[in-house]
């Protein structure tokens, strides 16, 4: 069919006469309608296979969405040497790797160190047994009015998922059915508790990302509310920027299960949280080429939600160590500071007082990365100043 159309497409070129056209026309529209309807097929076929009772013919479909394998590669390089042995390369990867996982050395005579220590090493000790005995209490309780409230809110579409359960069927179920619900979803629920940092105010207004209704455009939204409202009294404002290097990777585990217990996490959150850090490893697999075990005694991993909210819970605080918080925006691990001039004074005034207190907020901040094992990305950082016109000094 294609080859024709373009049999057609060359004979208009040359005749330009009217049948031309519409044989063309005619033949553009059929083709469209095929390609439609080829579409329309592969993915009835998709869904079918998904939906399949079988699990072989699922799992089958299901892989199919895998990505492409990455480029292989034959080489690497460091500041020294190419690598071009495959099991040098695998020996420098593995090397590489675990050196960034190695955990940083603390120092018992400090205290947050010493306390840090101390609390991992208390709940690593726990036994599962321990574990699902604290996990019995939760605050977390359906009745059977929420049930319905739930079905009553749900779309009532057709589409059914793996369950083969639509929103439809639910809908239609009788109400004395939410009674047997409900002590279900608490059995489901019973080691959960129910929005603790949302309850308890944990993360400051001016952190975003990983939370709801709090994304990228609100940091900036708010960014450019403060610099615009700046810029009516100020000739000029200065923002710094600030990224921590490799933020999630160099996370600090009993850092972390320390800041929670100061906010007097639930324990069995605690208890979940050592127990998922502890025994972590990772293999390389250079096309084929297995190395040895790397054992991950930092940072929280990457790919879910729980390692960003793990890392803007453990730099809960983060902002309040600025000499004016109200100024410092954080999006997950980027921070933008914002310093404007105080009106009261002049311009050559406002540029000392300015300099005085980023030297200050940045002394402050390297104490803060320093107390927390969280180092600072010198390469990515910058400042600049944004002027309302041009001054003369």
């Amino acid at each position: 069919m294609l080859k024709h159309k373009h049999y057609l497409q060359n004979r208009y070129r040359h005749k330009r006469t009217e049948e031309d056209r519409l044989n063309l026309r005619t033949w553009h529209k059929i083709i469209q309608r095929e390609f439609n309807q080829h579409r329309s097929n592969k993915w009835n076929q998709f869904i079918s296979n998904i939906a399949s009772p079988n699990p072989s013919t699922f799992w089958k479909t299901v892989k199919s969405l895998n990505k492409k394998r990455s480029i292989q590669f034959s080489a690497i390089s460091d500041d020294k040497y190419t690598h071009n042995d495959p099991v040098q390369i695998l020996s420098h990867l593995t090397v590489h790797w675990k050196s960034r996982f190695t955990p940083r050395i603390t120092d018992m005579n400090c205290q947050t160190d010493k306390e840090a220590q101390e609390l991992w090493v208390a709940f690593s000790k726990t036994y599962h047994i321990d574990m699902q005995q604290a996990c019995q209490n939760s605050d977390l309780k359906f009745s059977p009015e929420d049930i319905r409230d739930v079905i009553r809110g749900m779309n009532s579409k057709s589409s059914s998922g793996f369950d083969r359960i639509s929103n439809k069927m639910i809908n239609r179920l009788p109400a004395v059915y939410t009674h047997i619900l409900a002590p279900q979803y608490n059995a489901l629920f019973s080691s959960a508790y129910w929005k603790w940092m949302t309850i308890h105010n944990i993360l400051l207004w001016q952190q975003s990302g990983a939370r709801t209704n709090q994304s990228t455009i609100s940091r900036v939204n708010h960014l450019l509310e403060q610099l615009t409202s700046s810029l009516r009294y100020n000739t000029f404002t200065s923002v710094l920027f600030i990224d921590f290097k490799q933020a999630f990777d160099m996370l600090w585990q009993q850092g972390l299960l320390l800041n929670l217990n100061r906010l007097m996490c639930p324990t069995p959150y605690l208890l979940w949280i050592t127990n998922y850090f502890k025994d972590r490893t990772m293999t390389i697999d250079l096309n084929g080429l297995l190395s040895y075990n790397i054992t991950i005694e930092r940072g929280a991993p990457q790919g879910s939600v729980f390692g960003a909210i793990a890392y803007i819970v453990a730099h809960h605080d983060l902002q309040q160590i600025f000499e004016r918080p109200e100024n410092n925006h954080l999006y997950v691990d980027d921070l933008g500071s914002i310093y404007d001039p105080n009106i009261y004074f002049k311009f050559q005034q406002q540029k000392i007082d300015i300099e005085h207190r980023m030297n200050k907020d940045l002394e402050k901040l390297h104490n803060y990365t320093k107390q927390w094992h969280q180092s600072i990305n010198g390469n990515k950082n910058s400042g600049c100043s944004i002027h309302a016109y041009c001054q003369t000094s």
